[in-house]
């Protein structure tokens, strides 16, 4: 019984520290057969920006460049002349007939060309003994003799031609100004050096967080194994760098933001180089002689003939031929072989030049020849200017706690009135908020447990339960 006692008194001693360990009580409208949970309200920042000086303000020197203009000088490079213009004089091709002869085995016999031709005898069979070939003559033609000659024709006359004499030149050099001195101005940027800040972002706070008891519980409820503590969460803290100038390199001059020095630009000159005529075109006449051609053909030696041959008569006891029609011959003629060449007679120059034999001439007047050289002129000397460069800032975001993070008792959804239609409409409540919940299938799973907890963060309502405010909020009937 004393034993009994003893643990009824640890139990109430529990059952105090921990009611008095949590941030809130029971409401004090609790109603019989509603369910209640506590549930958590998270701390509340207010974000703020604040900005921070990374690099003073300051001046630079900007450097205008100088302008130039381009300027156009015209040089002469070839002095007028008077030239000789030549061009070919005119020629007419005419077709001309040109006897080359007869074929071979043919005698030319003037305008045509002739061979005598064997025509053989005719013969019939008679059955008897007779003579079966007569004694003949056989004539055999002798064909003509040619021998081939070589005679000179005249394919071209004698003329006579003007040769041109070109201009003569000397060359001539004059140096010419392109560019004119002037001052150039090297800019390169100042010299920094980096040094870093740590500047407090978040300050530090506190929350009271949920732990269980693993050990010395003496309740069968584990709701009852509970307790609250207090964790202290560190400030926050972020490095930035800044930019401190640190002066210019070696030979250049300070003026504010930039580093500048002035350099000599000495000017520019370019030999120009042109023809000047050291003696004018002339022109001379020079003899052309005849130009000849050989041509080849063939003459002929000896004429054709005819030579005899006797051809003894044959007997025999047989079937013989009989000579119905004896053997002669015929003379075929055929017209000489003509060959069509083309030969180019001049007929004189175009209009406005003069004949002087083969060529044709005129005077013409060369003009001179100019060449535009540009040079640079100096139209506006480089400037040096100083421009005011503004400070440069970097935006610090820092989150200040407002309202500390607590516990609270609220009504929640029993477990009897959770079922698959009320878990359906509050997937739909949170769809048509735009809440991921992955498929409409009935069942508070992660998916959906993590959207309607953003919904509670994004409202500002109580985070972790079903609870009955959360429900309104969303519309959904229970």
């Amino acid at each position: 019984m004393r034993k009994m006692n003893i643990i009824h008194f640890v139990v109430l001693l529990l059952f105090s520290y921990l009611t008095q360990a949590q941030p809130g009580n029971l409401p004090a409208d609790q109603q019989s057969g509603k369910c209640y949970a506590e549930v958590v309200y998270e701390d509340q920042y207010d974000i703020s920006s604040d900005q921070v000086l990374v690099k003073p303000a300051s001046t630079r020197v900007v450097v205008f460049p100088a302008e130039y203009e381009s300027v156009s000088q015209q040089v002469m490079v070839k002095a007028a002349a008077t030239g000789i213009e030549r061009t070919s004089a005119i020629y007419e091709n005419v077709e001309v007939q040109v006897r080359i002869g007869c074929p071979e085995t043919y005698t030319d016999n003037g305008e045509r060309c002739t061979k005598v031709v064997e025509v053989p005898a005719e013969y019939e069979t008679v059955k008897e003994l007779v003579m079966v070939k007569a004694p003949s003559i056989q004539f055999v033609p002798v064909p003509p003799v040619y021998e081939t000659v070589t005679e000179q024709v005249v394919i071209k006359e004698p003329s006579t031609r003007v040769e041109i004499v070109p201009t003569e030149y000397e060359t001539e050099t004059v140096e010419v100004l392109i560019k004119e001195a002037s001052t150039r101005v090297e800019k390169v940027p100042a010299l920094y050096i980096s040094k870093k800040e740590i500047i407090e972002v978040t300050p530090a706070t506190s929350k009271w967080v949920k732990k269980k008891i693993n050990q010395n519980c003496l309740s069968d409820d584990p709701n009852d194994c509970y307790i609250w503590s207090k964790v202290e969460i560190p400030a926050e803290y972020k490095t930035i760098t800044k930019q401190i100038r640190n002066g210019c390199p070696e030979g250049f001059s300070d003026n504010g933001d930039d580093c500048t020095r002035t350099t000599n630009v000495p000017a520019e000159y370019e030999n120009h180089t042109f023809k000047k005529v050291k003696n004018m075109a002339s022109s001379r006449v020079i003899d052309v002689p005849a130009e000849f051609a050989s041509v080849t053909k063939k003459k002929l030696k000896k004429a054709a003939t005819i030579r005899e041959i006797e051809i003894p008569a044959e007997y025999k006891s047989i079937n013989v031929l009989k000579i119905k029609t004896p053997a002669t011959t015929k003379v075929v003629e055929i017209p000489a072989e003509y060959k069509t060449i083309v030969k180019s007679i001049r007929k004189g120059c175009p209009d406005g030049y003069t004949d002087n034999g083969d060529d044709c001439t005129r005077l013409v007047d060369i003009p001179g020849e100019y060449t535009s050289r540009s040079y640079q002129k100096l139209k506006t000397p480089s400037q040096i200017k100083t421009i005011d460069v503004p400070a440069e800032y970097v935006t610090v975001t820092k989150k200040t706690l407002v309202k500390k993070g607590y516990t609270a008792w609220k009504e929640v959804l029993c477990e009897n009135q959770i079922n698959s239609n009320t878990i359906l409409a509050i997937q739909r409540a949170l769809k048509n908020r735009n809440y991921d919940v992955g498929n409409l299938d009935q069942v508070l799973g992660a998916q959906t447990k993590a959207a309607l907890t953003q919904f509670q963060r994004d409202n500002g309502l109580p985070i972790g339960q079903l609870d009955i405010e959360t429900l309104n909020k969303l519309g959904v009937r229970f």
